[in-house]
């Protein structure tokens, strides 16, 4: 790698009044560096490190260093959509090695326009964006890192172009995200699961704890360690990291190309989904109720990549010149049989709601290789966060809150009764997917399924697993560790209950993962063996 060229003294004199308290030599050390790089193109990337790492130091309290910080981010970006003036080339046409290579990983940013920006590797891990939030056709020439980081408002990445990776695993759009007509070159990691770190890798692990999390401090939810879950290399596959990104308004995809894999698995999604005429490629796993794939298109995938499509959309397949199906291209349309109770489940009448459930309740009792489908559908309902306080007293409960308290109460007296041992209709071996779901007087008493994921779940009421069955085991916590713990809000009991071949006892607190769990109130059969 070539060296960067001698800086001038007049960098470093503006480096050094930059990180002083006068807020009047900060200001005018930004313009400094802002004139310094566009007289030398050389230097860009220089001084663009030097205003990340200005960003990234913690704030400052008062207005004044708020004001800095926002020009800092104005400089910034201008620097990023400047071009060297003898290229004579335009910003859409510019060339990868031309592009800076950012990193404002656990900074905190305030009203950001970075539309049509050039990046090249781009870290926003742990990043806090409060404001406004552009990215508009920007475009990332390397891994575009946004794990867990958090969009306060909304954000916009319409037209966006992404080369290589974009990862958005555990990212929180707590207003409105834009992803019209974003082209993804690289993987598009929405979803459950990191890169691994091994377990040796002494200098990951300490970048790891140095790192400054966002506080989670969501709606229900009380696990601090949550967005910080990584992978251990040896001892965890790819898809056993942490939560996916959560979505708690619409997002919207209209138009996206998807070039290579689409990951949305164990995403949480809070409003619409709308991905209308979007193109896939590769491996997809999209399987939530509210998505929306209306004019969407499979073209050119590989026999061998998994697509998991939500419940009630199917691909139809085009037919080539001599009649023969092409088995690697077609579009998504409905499933007439399935598709609207899915639609149902989703709808914003509590009525509507309560029907479609019981639509797929009789779905799946009338079609036994559905049920698993069914369960599934149900658990993402059951996933989707809530928008008020569940611990406060039911006279405070709005009429539609108590409304969507009851569509969730009878959906999990669906999973119940159809995995209760005696029922006449038993849906044997169902596995439930409930990753941080919000679940209420949740009660599996004698109910025999195959497995359970509750990590980072949150148990409100009375919790009842007695004599439970769950053949091939159980999760309240990501496995192996201690992050996505699950909480118990109320009364929990567990006697009689038997995860896996072995009933309840001290000796698999630990496999099981409930030793990491928090329990508000004392619970029953769990510290004293059967």
């Amino acid at each position: 790698m070539a060296s960067r060229p001698q800086l001038p003294d007049a960098y470093h004199k503006a480096i050094d009044r930059l990180a002083g308290r006068d807020i009047g030599a900060r200001r005018s050390a930004l313009l400094e560096l802002d004139a310094l790089a566009l007289e030398g193109s050389p230097w860009r990337q220089s001084v663009v490190d030097a205003i990340c790492g200005y960003l990234r130091a913690p704030e400052v309290e008062g207005c004044l260093d708020r004001e800095v910080r926002r020009e800092a981010v104005r400089v910034l970006a201008s620097q990023l959509r400047a071009l060297p003036e003898e290229s004579g080339e335009t910003l859409a046409d510019a060339r990868p090695q031309q592009s800076l290579q950012v990193d404002l990983s656990g900074a905190e940013l305030e009203d950001v326009d970075f539309s049509e920006c050039r990046f090249g590797e781009a870290s926003f891990a742990d990043t806090l964006f409060r404001g406004q939030c552009v990215f508009d056709g920007a475009q990332f020439a390397g891994d575009a890192q946004f794990q867990c980081a958090l969009f306060a408002s909304d954000v916009s990445f319409s037209r966006a172009r992404f080369d290589c990776w974009a990862v958005f695993g555990r990212t929180r759009f707590h207003g409105r995200a834009n992803f019209d007509g974003a082209l993804f070159r690289g993987f598009a990691w929405f979803g459950h699961g990191e890169e691994s770190i091994d377990e040796d890798d002494d200098a990951a692990w300490e970048a790891i704890e140095k790192r400054r999390a966002i506080p989670w401090g969501e709606l229900n939810e009380d696990d601090p360690v949550w967005p910080r879950d990584v992978l251990v290399g040896e001892y965890q596959s790819w898809e056993e990291g942490g939560d996916g990104a959560r979505f708690n308004d619409e997002v919207s995809f209209r138009d996206a190309r998807f070039e290579d894999g689409a990951w949305f698995w164990k995403v949480r999604f809070g409003g619409g989904s709308l991905f209308q005429r979007a193109a896939f490629y590769g491996q997809v796993h999209l399987d939530h109720p509210s998505v929306d794939l209306t004019a969407a298109r499979v073209a050119g995938a590989d026999a061998g990549d998994e697509q998991h499509w939500p419940f009630g959309w199917t691909v139809s397949f085009e037919r080539g010149g001599e009649g023969n199906e092409d088995e690697h291209s077609g579009r998504l349309v409905p499933d007439r049989a399935t598709h609207a109770y899915c639609r149902q489940l989703v709808d914003p009448d509590p009525v509507v709601r309560l029907s479609g459930l019981r639509g797929l309740e009789g779905l799946g009792d009338a079609e036994p290789g559905l049920r698993q489908r069914v369960a599934d559908t149900i658990c993402e309902y059951l996933r989707i966060p809530l928008t008020f306080d569940v611990a406060a007293r039911s006279a405070a409960f709005t009429g539609d809150q108590a409304q969507e308290l009851r569509v969730r109460h009878a959906a999990q007296r669906v999973l119940a009764d159809r995995t209760h041992h005696s029922a006449d209709t038993h849906w044997e071996d169902i596995s439930l997917g409930l990753s941080g779901a919000t679940l209420l007087d949740f009660d599996l008493s004698e109910c025999h399924l195959g497995y359970g994921d509750f990590s980072g779940a949150q148990f409100y009421g009375t919790t009842t697993f007695e004599e439970a069955l769950f053949s091939t085991g159980v999760d309240f916590c990501i496995r192996g560790t201690h992050s996505g713990r699950a909480s118990f809000h109320g009364d929990a009991t567990f006697a009689g209950a038997r995860f896996g071949s072995e009933p309840w006892n001290m000796r698999n607190l630990m496999e099981w993962g409930l030793k990491g769990c928090v329990f508000h109130a004392q619970p029953a059969e769990v510290f004293s063996p059967n």
